[in-house]
């Protein structure tokens, strides 16, 4: 907490430092929690996948094994040649899955981000409109000076109406 307004220049290009370094904090650290976040949805799209190709190698191990012993050579190069296909097959499903999910995790990062940025610059933006409202009323303050002659009614408040305004009603 502030135990004091800022009255310079300096004071005020500070806070404008401090809040521009706070954006750039944020705004790397979403970035960092998304990185972090599609890694481990890909390690365990990595891992699922590598679970289910062993379990189709044992399973199809033990087939060939059976079969190897009671087929001929040429059989057994078509049994390859299937699992090859098969293998092709299940691979380019889950490669176009991955890519899916990808683009959908880029495309929601990208989102978050020019969200992200655009609530930012509105807090830049108000905390700017309030910076500039501090500094106007501190200049009318700092220039106002004592009028022994003027009376109650010639004293305009920023906050009260019009002395003709508060006769009226």
């Amino acid at each position: 907490k502030m135990s004091k307004l800022p009255t310079s220049i300096e004071e005020i290009k500070q806070i404008t430092a401090l809040f521009y370094d706070e954006r750039k904090r944020v705004v790397s650290e979403v970035a960092q929690i998304s990185f972090i976040e599609m890694k481990k949805r890909h390690d365990r799209m990595l891992k699922h996948m590598r679970t289910n190709f062993e379990f189709l190698l044992r399973c199809r191990y033990a087939e060939i094994q059976k079969k190897r012993s009671a087929a001929k050579n040429s059989e057994l190069n078509q049994i390859v040649a299937q699992l090859n296909e098969e293998h092709k097959e299940r691979c380019d499903v889950w490669i176009e899955r991955h890519d899916a999910l990808l683009s959908s995790i880029k495309k929601n990062h990208e989102e978050r981000m020019k969200r992200l940025i655009e609530e930012l610059d509105t807090a830049r933006e108000n905390n700017k409109r309030a910076l500039e409202s501090y500094m106007l009323a501190s200049s009318i303050i700092l220039n106002k000076k004592p009028r022994t002659t003027m009376k109650a009614k010639d004293v305009i408040s920023p906050v009260s109406p019009p002395a003709e305004e508060v006769g009226n009603k």
